[in-house]
């Protein structure tokens, strides 16, 4: 359980043995190893921040929200997993996910059912000033990183279209 104002800070080289409900109500949890909070534990938000160490990946159970809360997923490449939270209820709590980046993974359980759509709604992506959404996978992301066809993509299909019509005529 994390109290208080303050930051603390899980480290160290031993994996974390601790089977239980991980709380951080106030303050700033910093993850600094993987697994850090024991994998498969649960997690409530109850106001505070928990924020991933550089890169590294937390595999957790559901995630339950008591209070507004914040993940900051941190620098480098972020794999953060949590069991399908589709059966908790959040209330009105929000969860701002702060540090996203295109390469990073938040993922819920392992399909687009894993949170309702009220719980999705709940969840900002605080720094792109974005809504998300969840994959087939499980994965939430901004809404604007949809995957979308680019110009280039259009262009070169353009190209291939007309290399294939000039083919075309020139058999006839």
């Amino acid at each position: 359980i994390k109290n208080g104002t303050g930051t603390l800070s899980l480290g160290g080289t031993l994996a974390n043995t601790f089977i239980g409900a991980n709380f951080i109500n106030n303050g700033t949890l910093i993850t600094a190893k993987a697994n850090a909070l024991g994998a498969g534990n649960a997690l409530t938000l109850g106001g505070g921040t928990l924020r991933n160490g550089a890169g590294l990946s937390q595999s957790m159970g559901a995630l339950s929200l008591t209070a507004n809360s914040i993940i900051d997923m941190g620098t480098g490449t972020t794999t953060i997993t949590f069991a399908d939270s589709s059966a908790i209820n959040w209330g009105a709590n929000g969860l701002d996910i702060l540090d996203w980046n295109s390469t990073d993974h938040l993922t819920f359980g392992s399909s687009s059912s894993a949170l309702t759509s009220a719980q999705l709604a709940d969840i900002y992506f605080g720094d792109l000033g974005e809504a998300a959404q969840i994959d087939g996978a499980g994965n939430v992301i901004p809404v604007t990183a949809a995957p979308e066809p680019s110009t280039v993509t259009l262009g070169l299909l353009g190209g291939l279209s007309a290399l294939i019509g000039v083919v075309r005529r020139r058999n006839r």
